[in-house]
């Protein structure tokens, strides 16, 4: 079984990224059941949240999906290359299913790159 998250010492060994699917509110206590690892998108919404130069790197919720909430309730946060930043979160969800876009982030630097497949590069993986 995989781990419900991972937490990395990265960003000059001064800080630590958490990597889990869902996220959580860090500052409290962590998540008890594998419900709200998995399924929890509250967080998003609290705005009490600073992780002290900590990041969360999350997906789960839809980038789109947040930004229409967010703009509706005039929450802040910035886009790059379509990840969410927003309280020290990042939300990498951009869309594989949908879009068929994909994210990498380099964990040391938090650069981004995206990926975008087209059906040409789907169907040449499923002919291999």
């Amino acid at each position: 079984m995989l781990p419900l998250e991972v937490r990395l010492a990265a960003l000059n060994g001064k800080h630590f990224i958490y990597l889990t699917h869902a996220g959580y509110i860090l500052s409290r206590a962590v998540p008890s059941n594998i419900t709200d690892f998995v399924w929890n998108r509250n967080h998003w919404y609290w705005r009490g949240e600073d992780l002290g130069g900590d990041v969360m790197v999350c997906g789960h919720t839809p980038v789109d999906a947040l930004i229409n909430d967010f703009e509706a309730l005039d929450i802040s946060y910035e886009l790059k290359d379509g990840c969410l930043f927003h309280g020290g979160k990042i939300n990498i969800d951009i869309g594989a299913c949908r879009y068929n876009k994909t994210v990498l982030l380099n964990i040391d630097t938090l650069e981004i790159k995206t990926f975008t497949l087209t059906e040409d590069d789907v169907n040449d993986a499923q002919d291999k």
